[in-house]
């Protein structure tokens, strides 16, 4: 394993989706990865459309805008799209490059299969939802 892959996996391992999987987990999510080059004013995202696909930014930065209005940035580090690889439920934000960047992609149709075959993956990826969903929860109830 490289260090491209070290950095990849860092990454995962931050994602509050992933962050309850195992090195061994989260190495068979990354051999689903894809590495992908995208020039900048490329739309990533489209607030409203399917998305099916999850992303880290291993390089450059891209503005999320919701309604029109930038609302964060991404660089390397960044992810978006996690949701994306278990329903089939519209995006919440655009994402625009701002620069030429770097993304490792996963689709959802290859994870779905991982989620079959690896089942402890589908188990922490389950309770990195319902971690994520009770951190929304209390956000919404300050």
């Amino acid at each position: 394993m490289g260090r491209h892959d070290d950095t990849v996996l860092a990454r995962l391992a931050e994602t509050a989706v992933f962050a309850g999987c195992t090195k061994k987990e989260l190495q068979e999510f990354l051999r689903l990865t894809t590495e992908v080059t995208v020039p900048e004013g490329r739309v990533l995202t489209t607030e409203g459309e399917r998305g099916s696909e999850f992303a880290i930014v291993l390089d450059g930065t891209a503005d999320v805008t919701q309604r029109g209005k930038v609302v964060n940035q991404l660089s390397a580090g960044s992810h978006y799209g996690e949701m994306s690889l278990i329903d089939d439920g519209p995006r919440t934000a655009t994402i625009v490059a701002t620069s030429p960047m770097s993304l490792a992609v996963v689709a959802r149709n290859e994870f779905g299969q991982l989620l079959e075959d690896v089942p402890t993956l589908a188990q922490a990826v389950m309770r990195g939802l319902a971690r994520r969903v009770r951190e929304l929860d209390d956000a919404a109830a300050l």
